[in-house]
């Protein structure tokens, strides 16, 4: 999936630099149903790409 990402972006002249799937540490004062082992979200960290990238 990630490389389909990658694609898309490098089309708008992207390029992802750093991705996170940030979790959840489980001391939160509420429950998590499993967002301590799947991350909700993903951000992607993008620069402009140079040419050749």
């Amino acid at each position: 999936m990630t490389n389909r990402i990658g694609r898309y972006y490098g089309e708008a002249g992207l390029r992802v630099v750093q991705v996170f799937k940030p979790l959840a540490k489980g001391g939160e004062p509420y429950p998590w149903v499993n967002e301590t082992k799947i991350a909700p979200w993903v951000i992607y960290v993008l620069r402009r790409a140079k040419s050749g990238d």
